[in-house]
Formats: structure tokens, sequence, C-alpha cells
């Protein structure tokens, strides 16, 4: 299951983030999309892997969700 948030960084810059899964205690999965792509690079691995675990993906300044910086 996935959920979407955003956080505000230091800089006032909205941030997209999408959580996946549910904490346990296993370990957490962070994908950081590279330059000019967003979260969604990861929609096929993210899902299998929060499976077990809690993934976290989230979008770079002027990117997917996030806003500019």
């Amino acid at each position: 299951m996935r959920t979407d948030h955003h956080v505000v960084s230091f800089d006032e810059t909205s941030i997209g983030y999408s959580k996946w899964g549910q904490p346990t205690k296993n370990m957490a999965v962070v994908f950081c999309s590279g330059i000019a792509c967003d979260d969604i690079y990861w929609s096929y691995l993210a899902p299998e892997l929060a499976r077990d675990r809690l993934v976290l993906t989230w979008d770079y300044p002027f990117h997917g969700r996030s806003g500019p910086s």
C-alpha cells in the first residue's frame, strides 16, 4: 500500500515522498531517484520489497511532487 506525503525542508521547499508497506523489525529501504526522473521509477520494485519492510521513495526539488527550491 502506498501513501503520499509532503515534508517542508529547511529552505521551505515542499518535498514529496511516498511510504510503501509498514515498519517492521526488518530494515527499511530508501530509494533516491536520479536527476530528471521522479519516484514513479520505483513503482514496480517498491511494492515487492514493501511486503516485509518499509520502503520510502522521494522526489528531488523540481521533480515529481516536490516544489521548486
